[in-house]
């Protein structure tokens, strides 16, 4: 008998909400917390919200509940910037922890905006997921991902310290 694969919610707004919270709990559980691709969508599930289009909502969820898991731990923009831009593997290449780092700051120097949310939307879109077919990359996708919470892990230990 075949185990069905659980259907993801098909809307942006849930694929949006459930990035935000799997990255805010990350980022406010702490230093030493695992982040994995299953902890945003079971991975044969992965596939399928990429394959759909909702690359840009699981970025942009992600942006949105790291900086949440930041402003709830104290984290400053210079604990933010402090973080090197290293190659994490798995594709996550130093320009990216550049641009999450980048992404990070401006959202936490932006606090009392209300729409943060969609500024983080605009910025992913226009800086990393508007360009031709990058929507449906799941390997881009994933390395956008894994550098808001390498990023956003680093600046928390560092708040710590």
């Amino acid at each position: 008998m075949r185990t069905a694969v659980p259907t993801p919610d098909l809307s942006a707004a849930a694929v949006y909400r459930d990035a935000h919270r799997a990255l805010e709990a990350a980022v406010t559980d702490g230093p030493g917390t695992t982040f994995g691709l299953e902890d945003l969508a079971p991975t044969a599930s992965w596939d399928f919200l990429i394959a759909a289009g909702y690359g840009l909502a699981l970025a942009a969820g992600a942006l949105s509940g790291a900086l949440a898991g930041l402003r709830r731990r104290g984290v400053s923009v210079a604990d933010v910037l402090g973080c090197p831009a290293v190659h994490l593997g798995g594709g996550v290449e130093p320009r990216d922890m550049r641009l999450a780092a980048a992404w990070l700051a401006d959202g936490i120097a932006r606090d009392d905006e209300p729409d943060l949310d969609d500024i983080g939307v605009d910025v992913i879109g226009t800086d990393v997921l508007w360009s031709a077919g990058t929507r449906w990359d799941g390997e881009r996708i994933a390395a956008v991902v894994f550098a808001i919470a390498g990023v956003a892990g680093h600046a928390a230990a560092q708040h710590r310290l």
